[in-house]
């Protein structure tokens, strides 16, 4: 009875009703009958009173309550999947007052989240207002303007997305993401309407890949392609798009499938996308004309003042480089990434400018410290936020460091903990940056035997990640020991007197939130002080005492 307690949002009338049914039916017939409809709920025993009898009865006496301008927003509200923000709610100007009754009614429930206030209906609530819709004859109105909208947010997101706003659209979108599902499916189910579903799941990579969820946009973009008209206008750079999505789940057999068919479609808005996909899959296959295919895709974004397009290019176009040997122009243009990026106040990006630069410093006969360096300072940033993609590279690559050093334990463990990720993004390492990752393998693999590689990777994989690095990460150099105090507690000692969160001593450390205050915790008891002031006092003071022995004061 779980599933039907979920399905009828934990309603009591409505369980109580759904529960008489055991009877007749099993938990898992009642489900399945709850989930298509209502009417199950519809009789009950004749001794009741109508408005207990009948969950419907109960749904339309709340709608008689209600004004006719809270029944018409009840009504544009049951089209929304999940919980939805009020701008979302188009109708006539006085919206709020009605969505502030149907608060108090209790017809809508008031969310808050990352996203902000957002607002749900009950399932058995919403079904009446489908119901209400579909008698009106204004369904297919109400989940047009429903599409235009989530359409319209994508937009916008694009339009922002390259900057400081990036997480707060994640977190929007994040919210919204049960309707954006809702609004593609309607309209590939509805004729002519593919144009639109292929623009609204390509637009916005970069969100589905933060996801973790590749898989679902390239069924997005797959089906909306199938749906469209040969000659429809999008649909070169759509399958341009789909090629990238192929490649990203290291099918390239289908990436070169879904390039083709872009080809055999002259289209000038195209023509960026597909240089950019050539690229990639060239850079994949270890292929010649990398370089050049993601050089013409930067120069031709660039011409278009799209920023943000370009920037994969330019990764893509620096790893290549130095694949070629020359890493001085490697540096060179990663460099050049990174400062577009700081320019635009875009953290996701520079982390991928950094791992680049990792890339070429550690794997083509660089400096390894300086790329080790690099490819902590992408994970750092990726740790903030969801994008657990781009947390597997940088994982993997940290294990490509430990290989180079013949730290062939600490890599095999690295490799475990990447293959983590890998799983949860539904991707594998052999994107991107492939043959780095091969090789470091294959040389961790003979230097400890097969069976041993297993077991320290199987660790790895089972174990938190934060704590996997914080063991894996090598001591920190620079690092005054205070008396009485560890070598790690003084370390966050000092970062909390340099006036570092909890949580931004995590980030910096690599390790979780919860060790950092554990550690501070004991730092509080072994000092008998009382607050985080306190600590940065004592520190500052403890270290003008070693300053003046020091000096000979």
């Amino acid at each position: 009875m779980t599933e039907v307690c979920r399905q009828l949002d934990g309603l009591p009338l409505a369980v109580e009703l759904a529960a008489a049914r055991i009877r007749a039916l099993s938990p898992r017939q009642i489900a399945d009958r709850v989930s298509a409809s209502l009417t199950l709920l519809t009789t009950g025993a004749r001794s009741l009173p109508e408005r207990h009898r009948t969950l419907r009865a109960t749904v339309e006496g709340s709608y008689a309550l209600c004004t006719d301008l809270e029944r018409e927003v009840w009504e544009r509200c049951s089209v929304f999947a999940g919980p939805f923000e009020l701008p979302a709610v188009d109708g006539p100007a006085d919206v709020l007052d009605a969505v502030d009754g149907l608060v108090d009614k209790s017809v809508l429930l008031r969310v808050e989240g990352a996203a902000g206030v957002r607002y749900k209906m009950l399932n058995a609530l919403r079904e009446f207002g489908q119901e209400r819709l579909a008698e009106t004859g204004v369904a297919d109105v109400a989940a047009r303007r429903h599409r235009d909208y989530h359409a319209r947010l994508l937009e916008q997101a694009g339009a922002e997305w390259l900057g400081p706003r990036r997480d707060d659209w994640f977190a929007r979108l994040s919210a919204g993401h049960a309707d954006i599902r809702a609004a593609l499916s309607w309209s590939l189910r509805t004729g002519g309407e593919a144009v639109i579903a292929l623009r609204m799941a390509t637009s916005m990579l970069e969100y589905w890949l933060a996801r973790g969820a590749v898989w679902e946009v390239r069924e997005w973009t797959d089906r909306a392609l199938a749906a469209m008209p040969a000659e429809a206008a999008g649909r070169s750079r759509g399958q341009a798009v789909a090629a990238l999505c192929s490649a990203l789940h290291a099918d390239l057999p289908g990436a070169r499938q879904r390039l083709a068919r872009a080809e055999a479609v002259r289209d000038e808005d195209a023509a960026p996308y597909l240089c950019h996909a050539r690229a990639f899959v060239a850079m994949l296959a270890v292929e010649p004309h990398a370089i050049e295919h993601a050089a013409e895709a930067v120069r031709l974004f660039e011409a278009r003042g799209q920023v943000r397009q370009q920037l994969h290019p330019m990764f893509i176009q620096g790893v290549s480089m130095a694949y070629r040997g020359d890493l001085a122009g490697a540096r060179r243009l990663l460099e050049g990434m990174r400062r577009l990026c700081e320019a635009a106040q875009d953290d996701s990006y520079r982390s991928m400018a950094l791992f680049g630069l990792g890339v070429v410093e550690v794997c083509y006969g660089g400096d390894l410290g300086t790329g080790e360096r690099a490819i902590r300072d992408a994970l750092d940033i990726d740790l903030r936020g969801p994008d657990l993609l781009s947390a597997a590279y940088r994982v993997d690559g940290l294990a490509w460091v430990s290989a180079r050093r013949g730290d062939w334990r600490r890599a095999a463990r690295l490799f475990g903990a990447a293959a983590a990720l890998w799983d949860q993004c539904g991707s594998e390492p052999d994107v991107a940056v492939a043959l780095p990752h091969r090789e470091a393998v294959k040389a961790a693999r003979g230097a400890l035997g097969d069976a041993r590689f297993e077991e320290l990777s199987g660790e790895g994989h089972r174990a938190n990640l934060h704590d996997v690095l914080a063991t894996e990460r090598p001591p920190t150099g620079g690092v005054v020991v205070l008396p009485p105090l560890t070598r790690r507690e003084s370390e966050i000692a000092g970062l909390v007197a340099n006036g570092l969160t909890n949580r931004e001593i995590a980030v910096h450390l690599v390790i979780s939130r919860r060790t950092a205050e554990t550690h501070l915790e004991h730092i509080f008891t072994k000092l008998r002080l009382g607050n985080r002031t306190q600590v940065a006092i004592w520190v500052n003071e403890q270290l003008r005492h070693d300053d003046d022995l020091r000096s000979g004061q």
